[in-house]
């Protein structure tokens, strides 16, 4: 949809910008998302894909990976979402890399609408 019609993207980014939101890309790391849309896309976040987070920490090119994939966010001053986390050692390895944000079944398993208001006063801290 970014490079469809690239001018209207970048309009529509920057009205939800003066209203204080955010666009973020999604799958970061699979097919679906090109080195080249990271470069000309008006987004403030990415989302890592929950695949690359399969073996991390203990596995050292699926971590490589993920480092990499932070390292590059960093650079190009976006915030991070990673998707996929599953135990504490993950959780740790991301905030030690300086992780923006993190979703995942250690956080909770997938919850209907009626069940996130009940969420919101719980802390996440690990």
């Amino acid at each position: 949809a970014l490079v469809a019609d690239p001018e209207r993207t970048y309009q529509v980014a920057g009205q939800l910008n003066r209203w204080g939101m955010g666009l973020a890309i999604p799958e970061v790391g699979t097919a679906q998302c090109s080195v080249w849309s990271l470069k000309t896309s008006p987004v403030d976040y990415l989302k890592l894909d929950a695949g690359l987070m399969q073996g991390v920490p203990h596995d050292d090119r699926s971590t490589a990976v993920c480092k990499a994939v932070i390292a590059m966010a960093r650079a190009l001053e976006m915030k991070l979402i990673v998707d996929g986390v599953g135990t504490k050692q993950q959780a740790h390895f991301l905030r030690a890399q300086g992780c923006d944000l993190a979703v995942g079944n250690l956080f909770s398993p997938p919850v209907e609408m009626d069940g996130i208001v009940g969420m919101r006063r719980q802390s996440w801290r690990i």
